[in-house]
């Protein structure tokens, strides 16, 4: 794919222009959310042709991304803010050795596979290299993500200082387990829920949490994102299939 390119808003024209002057100037916030998401069909997906679960999330937690133009804001080196046409994905490896962990990135690509393959390909060549960036020339347009698979939580809270230009959604990801009770909504904002009444139980869930700015976007966008992701992950029958 070309890079992503960067697209100047308008301030004089852009609706959101008293809400991100607000938070930018007089109340510096950012928020969490956490929502437990049903992967009982991703992860079934997932066993049945043998696939690493890990890549598998992250393309779909990027691909949700990607979906929210919110969530794909910075600012230039003038301070203006925009957006980028697609995020890239920035993950983390542990080292079981010393027990520390290594930022890699991969560059996005919408065909599942393209992404997959490249993904593991990279955690192959810079997953034993030790220190925080261990693959280099990360482009300015990425999406954080993070994981800990050793426990599930149902909130996640952090002070984290991102630079003035960082106007990207920090995501991470615990541990998935069976529940008994089915989901609700899901944070589906743009369509109704899904029946799930259907489908066998325990369902899987997994906690994810998104570490947004207020500057650039509120609850319904966040909720656009757990909407996306959601449908990405009940339709993986749909992508998971080589062509």
């Amino acid at each position: 794919m070309n890079p992503a390119e960067f697209h100047r808003i308008d301030l004089a024209t852009w609706p959101r222009r008293e809400h991100f002057l607000y938070y930018q100037k007089l109340v510096r916030t950012n928020y969490n959310l956490t929502v437990n998401v049903d992967i009982s069909a991703l992860k079934r997906g997932c066993e049945s042709r043998a696939l690493r679960f890990y890549s598998v999330f992250v393309y779909a937690v990027t691909k949700a991304v990607n979906r929210v133009r919110e969530f794909r804001m910075a600012l230039d080196q003038d301070g203006i803010p925009g957006w980028y046409d697609y995020l890239n994905p920035s993950y983390t490896v542990f080292h079981r050795d010393d027990e520390t962990f290594s930022d890699i990135w991969s560059p996005w690509n919408g065909d599942f596979f393209r992404f997959y393959d490249g993904m593991l390909l990279d955690m192959e060549r810079y997953g034993q290299i030790k220190g925080i960036k261990s693959k280099p020339d990360k482009p300015d347009a990425f999406l954080p993500v993070s994981c800990v698979p050793w426990t599930t939580f149902t909130g996640y809270g952090s002070d984290t200082f991102t630079p003035p230009h960082m106007l990207f959604p920090v995501v991470t990801f615990g541990r998935f387990f069976p529940s008994e009770v089915l989901p609700d909504c899901l944070g589906r904002v743009e369509q109704p829920c899904r029946n799930h009444t259907d489908s066998p139980l325990p369902r899987l869930l997994i906690p994810v949490n998104v570490f947004v700015p207020h500057m650039v976007a509120d609850g319904y966008h966040t909720c656009k994102f757990f909407t996306q992701l959601q449908q990405i992950c009940d339709d993986a029958d749909a992508w998971l299939k080589r062509n």
